[in-house]
């Protein structure tokens, strides 16, 4: 069975309308959906109303605390911009992922059917403990 594994709910979707059309589209598509901060699994073929239910709640919580995030970034941006600090990147800047020089290896090692955890030490960045 195919399964996306995302850390957060709130990195789903925008507001919980579109979280839940999102994860509704997963369902109907047969996919598995593992939420790991909210230790929560999503399994189209065996439903569960508290499942349904916490999902549901979590998702509207999520949305509340990305607007209170987005009130205070502005808040601040305001306050650094009175302070006549400039902000954003210098022109022509980019940043680059510690992942992107292993993209490629990866998404071979995921088609293969290997682990995160077993990608993550074979890779030897980011965290095994997944």
């Amino acid at each position: 069975m195919a399964r996306i594994i995302v850390y957060s709910l709130d990195r789903i979707g925008r507001s919980t309308l579109d979280t839940l059309q999102i994860i509704e589209d997963i369902k109907n598509k047969g996919i598995k959906l593992i939420l790991i901060k909210d230790n929560l699994t999503i399994d189209p073929y065996n439903s569960n109303p508290y499942n349904e239910m916490m999902l549901t709640m979590l998702s509207a919580f999520a949305q509340l605390e990305r607007s209170f995030i987005s009130e205070r970034t502005k808040a601040g941006l305001a306050a650094r911009k009175a302070q006549g600090i400039k902000l954003g990147r210098k022109k022509g800047q980019q940043v680059k992922s510690i992942y992107d020089e292993h993209r490629e290896k990866i998404e071979e090692l995921f088609t293969l059917g290997l682990s995160l955890k077993k990608i993550v030490q074979y890779i030897n960045v980011g965290s095994a403990s997944l």
